[in-house]
């Protein structure tokens, strides 16, 4: 499905998530915005995706999706009914907050509509007290190291029920990074890291102004470091031509051939020394460290992991989407660039149901290439 972000639409989505003054005073936004901030908690009815059509003025980078919710708490700002639908765009496919039946969502109304402040979100669970909180997050905890302005400290929380996220699959180092204890407490019969620690709404909601909603400049001046999670809004999206798709899905079919034939020199002949492997990994699991692989690793693991996994269908029926990203991140070595270029990235990336144990969520898994000389070499596999 082909979808577009008009450069209006974009612009509304990371735009000020700001109130008027009507409501100001509740959620302390900045007055100059022609937009208004809730928050909620909010519990999931459904959530649709959504196509558009090509925009010629813009890249097709993000999916749309619309979602309707019911509204249990409003936390910041203004909004007289029992249910709320917005749209809600995500890069990485299906968003995230969608996983969960309950979560303190970040909505922007505008004269146009209501949309989710993008990748903002926190996973709500019922405490035994009748408040909402979520357990330690460590990308929550990791921007008190990059702002200044942050402050959080996680306490025991007392949940109504048990909170709890499967491990099977992971590495030690995986679970202790995204698991640490005695933030959770890890049940290795179980396979399951129990929530101990966590946060209340009150303290989330702070969080997200002093960190994310600061650098969107909802609240106060932005710093002149964005968040690591605002670089997305810094990577110049570009359109991929006719000639360079045809390359690369040549290039796509040649590598999805080789590797169910296991034809090992064709592999190695397209693809650099070194790539970002979660197939490496093994598959499926629920969470992927995506580390830096030898590409002899990536041939011994492809061919039975992806088949384990059942991504040879989404694979070889194009079911996927395509995005060409300028990244001003670090280059691969093999990659010849002038002082002023930057690494473009051609994705091919799809989605895939995941279902482990209790647990049921839409993975993404992406191939990723760079350009060298004309021709194409595959650089990249993640899934998250």
């Amino acid at each position: 499905m082909r979808l577009v972000l008009t450069l209006s639409i974009l612009a509304l989505i990371f735009s000020n998530c700001t109130n008027n003054t009507s409501s100001k005073s509740s959620c302390m936004e900045n007055p100059d915005s022609n937009s208004r901030l809730l928050v909620i908690v909010g519990e999931k009815l459904n959530i649709t995706e959504e196509p558009y059509l090509l925009d010629s003025t813009t890249l097709l980078s993000y999916s749309k999706f619309k979602a309707h919710y019911r509204i249990l708490e409003k936390i910041c700002g203004e909004y007289n009914k029992d249910t709320i639908t917005f749209t809600a765009y995500d890069h990485y496919g299906f968003p995230q907050f969608g996983n969960y039946r309950y979560a303190l969502l970040y909505l922007n109304i505008t004269k146009k509509g209501i949309y989710h402040e993008i990748y903002l979100y926190s996973d709500l669970y019922k405490t035994k007290d009748g408040r909402w909180a979520s357990p330690y997050s460590v990308s929550d905890n990791g921007r008190l190291n990059e702002n200044k302005h942050a402050s959080l400290k996680a306490e025991k929380i007392d949940f109504a029920e048990e909170v709890s996220f499967s491990i099977e699959g992971f590495t030690r180092a995986g679970t202790n990074k995204w698991f640490p204890e005695p933030y959770y407490k890890i049940d290795k019969v179980r396979k399951k890291a129990i929530a101990v620690w966590g946060n209340y709404v009150p303290e989330l909601f702070q969080l997200q102004k002093q960190t994310v909603l600061r650098a969107r400049g909802v609240f106060g001046t932005p710093d002149s470091i964005k968040p690591r999670e605002l670089q997305l809004e810094e990577l110049e999206r570009m359109r991929l031509t006719k000639k360079d798709s045809l390359e690369l899905l040549k290039t796509w079919k040649s590598l999805i051939n080789a590797i169910k034939t296991n034809d090992i020199s064709l592999i190695k002949a397209i693809s650099f020394d070194s790539i970002v492997c979660s197939v490496c990994e093994g598959m499926p699991k629920p969470y992927y460290e995506n580390n830096l692989e030898s590409i002899g690793m990536f041939i011994d693991s492809a061919i039975t992991n992806l088949k384990k996994a059942e991504l040879w269908p989404s694979m070889e029926k194009n079911k996927y989407k395509i995005y060409v990203i300028k990244y001003p991140e670090r280059k691969p070595k093999e990659v010849l660039l002038k002082a002023d270029e930057s690494l473009v990235v051609y994705e091919i990336s799809f989605a895939k149901d995941l279902k482990m144990d209790n647990i049921k969520r839409l993975q993404n898994h992406s191939f990723e290439f760079v350009k060298i000389g004309g021709k194409f070499r595959f650089y990249k596999m993640e899934s998250y």
